[in-house]
């Protein structure tokens, strides 16, 4: 019997030995990847979801050009993959797809998959949100000395040209440029440094609704701090990075956290790449700490001053460097007879605003943000134009003006009817404009 039961039961053995073989083939293909370590992820939930859209940096080691990041509803009744934009030797960015509710965020790469961890998402009608112009001022004329001054956040009425005080900042002065998110949240961001004068410049995030501030991160702008790398801060798809750079690193583009943290997107931009030749120095000039990105093309617009190597002189330049490709191609006067470049994104196109030196006129242009190549020359301003902004429902580029007054007023240029006016009212003093959606 014994004999019997052994020779009946052996293509039963070996069929079960088969499935098991299968199977363990099969844990081989979807085993988590253990080459991603110290995974760190974005706080989120219901009550501060991730908006749509939104860039999101997930901090790690080990990604790869190879990794794709899938997201998938708790239910498992659909999965869609986030556009990866970059990745670095310590994190991987993406834009969060159109999605509603908790997610499972799922790493696909070389075969195999690992769950990064989950991410609530909600996804809002940007496009169709109102959007505001507001000025900055302060409480006093006389504010650098002035322990009491604090700055104001004014709506400016485009139509009307009025201002209608709307916030009351801490104590401090800001430094030139206020940066906005435009996605609903109303969040601003900006550098200021407390009053009277102090040596700290931080950089701060400031709520509109909650009208809550708080301290990003300190001493980390260049143009105060010799020693430190940053040099440029901007929205890369409604996420606050900064641009940083150094002799012995490079160009590097960094995200922030609520905490100041920065986080390496994209691998160094090295110097030498550069036309051929070696830069011994670039930092942003004082009227322009801001840079710009292109979703389509992933450049980084920034301005600065440039010196290479055997130059006896700096040159204002504006830089565009390609998250996609590590690419950088570089715009300057040669003759130094342009001294300041800044550029806006419009429904034209990246324009380009070029003042010349020896006359108080503005020319725009529209260019290339990948070649920087000039495209078409729009107009000749007999204007003066710094620190502007551009409205896309008005298809007009702001920026303030003493107008030949004691008090600033808010200018306008309007791509569509070519002409140039001046708001009815004004305030003692504007540090910045800014428009944001929400």
């Amino acid at each position: 019997m014994n004999k019997l039961f052994n020779v009946s039961t052996m293509p039963l053995l070996g069929m079960v030995f088969l499935f098991m073989v299968a199977c363990s083939d099969d844990a081989d293909n979807s085993a988590p990847n253990n080459d991603i370590q110290n995974i760190e992820m974005p706080s989120s939930g219901a009550e501060s979801p991730i908006v749509s859209g939104k860039l999101v940096v997930i901090r790690g080691n080990g990604f790869s050009e190879n990794s794709e990041i899938w997201f998938q509803t708790s239910s498992r009744s659909g999965e869609k993959k986030a556009d990866v934009i970059s990745y670095s030797d310590e994190s991987i960015s993406f834009i969060a797809p159109n999605m509603t509710g908790n997610c499972d965020v799922i790493l696909r790469q070389e075969g195999k998959e690992k769950t990064l961890g989950q991410m609530f998402l909600e996804e809002k009608d940007v496009d169709n949100m109102n959007d505001y112009t507001y000025a900055a001022g302060y409480n006093v004329v006389d504010f650098e000395d002035n322990e009491n001054a604090f700055p104001i956040l004014y709506v400016f009425d485009r139509q009307s040209g009025d201002f209608e005080k709307k916030n009351e900042l801490p104590n401090g002065e800001i430094i030139k440029f206020i940066l906005a998110e435009n996605n609903g949240n109303q969040n601003i961001y900006y550098f200021k440094r407390c009053l009277p004068i102090s040596k700290e410049v931080s950089l701060y995030k400031y709520n509109l609704a909650k009208q809550e501030e708080k301290k990003v991160c300190a001493n980390w702008l260049n143009k105060f701090y010799n020693a430190s790398p940053g040099m440029a801060i901007g929205m890369i798809e409604n996420t606050l990075c900064g641009l940083e750079a150094s002799v012995d690193k490079g160009f590097e583009i960094v995200s922030f956290d609520d905490n100041g943290k920065t986080t390496l997107l994209k691998k160094a931009f090295p110097y030498d790449r550069i036309n051929g030749k070696y830069v011994t120095q670039f930092y942003c000039e004082d009227d322009n700490l801001l840079f710009n990105y292109d979703s389509k093309s992933r450049c980084i617009l920034v301005t600065g001053s440039i010196r290479f190597e055997n130059d006896r002189e700096s040159f204002d330049c504006l830089l565009s460097l390609n998250m996609k490709t590590g690419d950088i191609k570089l715009l300057h006067d040669k003759q130094n007879d342009a001294y300041y470049y800044e550029v806006l994104n419009t429904k034209q196109g990246f324009v380009l605003l070029e003042i010349g030196k020896d006359i108080d006129k503005t020319i725009v242009k529209t260019i290339n943000p990948e070649t920087l190549e000039t495209t078409s020359i729009l107009a000749e301003i007999d204007e003066y134009i710094t620190s502007a902004i551009y409205n896309e429902k008005t298809n007009s580029i702001y920026w303030e003006s003493s107008n030949g007054t004691s008090e600033d007023y808010v200018m306008e240029y309007n791509f569509d009817s070519k002409e140039v006016s001046v708001s009815n009212s004004s305030l003692p003093y504007i540090e910045a404009l800014f428009s944001i959606k929400y």
